[in-house]
């Protein structure tokens, strides 16, 4: 009997707990032989998926490197198929990854907020962490958008929010500490993007600074703060869409299908002009 892995990737609870849903959604909608086959592991197996380490967790010290995913590969190396979902693993055991592509979500954002400053103006670019692939292509595509857009354009990039509430509100402090001229943020990461938002709502006039950032599906946060001009950008990832194509592919495994090594899942640009499409509206409910 073939086995598979759906491997949920995501390092914040929140976002997992969504693609988890999706996940046994689809999973719920299989047949009772698909659903053996998907879900029948043994406990080993289970063991070695569960004790991975996320690659978005870091210890104290941002430098902290990816360790090597060594589990998965053992795990795929006994034949069984792996499918992962949202961040992508090191190494080639996955069978299918689905999830954004980090890199053009950066740039839409980048394009976003490069309409939003002018060419004088002293952006920064509020990073998540060191070695972070995911939030890594973020910035760099953001940052070519940027430099795309205009190529004088001063940007400060070297200011990390950390892994911590207490350490990501002291570090969106430190941007203005380090650069008190910044009239445009962007924030690569939700943790960033909310503890600036915090920052911000502090500060008058409200919306003097630009801000883009990323989270997933819509909070009633964030639309509020879009409504009231603090927040000028949300790219939103979309969780169930990325959990259920993630079983779709694992059953087209199961039958003997060949899917793409990659599937990019889609990824929405949300500004104050769209909070009434009815397709935002429908994220707040999720």
């Amino acid at each position: 009997m073939q086995y598979l892995i759906v491997l949920l990737t995501h390092w914040r609870r929140t976002m997992l707990s969504r693609q988890a849903a999706a996940v046994r959604q689809a999973v719920m909608a299989m047949n009772a032989d698909q659903r053996k086959q998907t879900t029948d592991l043994t406990l080993a197996e289970i063991q070695a998926a569960a004790r991975l380490p996320m690659p978005h967790l870091h210890g104290d010290n941002d430098n902290t490197p990816y360790r090597p995913w060594t589990p998965v590969a053992a795990v795929a190396a006994r034949g069984i198929k792996i499918v992962v979902i949202d961040s992508p693993l090191n190494g080639d055991s996955a069978s299918v990854f689905i999830g954004p592509d980090h890199r053009a979500a950066g740039e839409a954002a980048g394009k976003l907020l490069a309409g939003l400053v002018g060419p004088g103006d002293q952006i920064s670019v509020f990073r998540l962490a060191q070695e972070n692939t995911v939030t890594t292509s973020r910035e760099d595509g953001a940052i070519a958008a940027l430099k795309a857009a205009n190529p004088e354009q001063v940007i400060y990039s070297e200011i990390y929010a950390g892994n911590t509430p207490d350490l990501q509100a002291e570090r969106a402090r430190l941007v203005f500490a380090k650069h008190p001229g910044v009239t445009g943020i962007l924030a690569s990461s939700t943790p960033g993007t909310l503890a600036m938002l915090q920052l911000l709502s502090s500060r008058t006039p409200p919306g003097a600074v630009k801000l883009v950032g990323f989270g997933f599906n819509l909070s009633e946060e964030a639309a509020t703060a879009l409504q009231n001009g603090v927040l000028h950008g949300w790219i939103a990832q979309l969780p169930l869409q990325t959990g259920r194509l993630g079983v779709e592919h694992a059953l087209a495994l199961l039958s003997g299908k060949t899917p793409p090594p990659v599937v990019h899942t889609e990824f929405r640009v949300i500004t104050k002009d769209s909070l009434s499409d009815p397709a935002v509206q429908a994220l707040l409910k999720l």
